[in-house]
């Protein structure tokens, strides 16, 4: 019993932080400071309302 608990626990430690069911966060769309369509600077690595609902970390929130 307890070399499966060890087993479990080895296996918890090398995989990410994020449960099996999370959904990860979206990659930027760009890299680097500046955004080149836009041409803004250290603003969002993705557009917020790209789906017409405020989103943040690939989370959206709708008010």
């Amino acid at each position: 019993m307890l070399e499966l608990i060890r087993k479990k626990a080895q296996q918890d430690a090398k995989s990410s932080d994020l449960h099996d069911d999370a959904i990860p966060k979206p990659k930027p769309e760009f890299e680097g400071d500046v955004n080149p369509q836009t041409g803004e600077v250290n603003g969002p690595k993705n557009e917020p309302v790209k789906y017409n609902d405020w989103s943040f970390g690939g989370r959206v929130t709708d008010f």
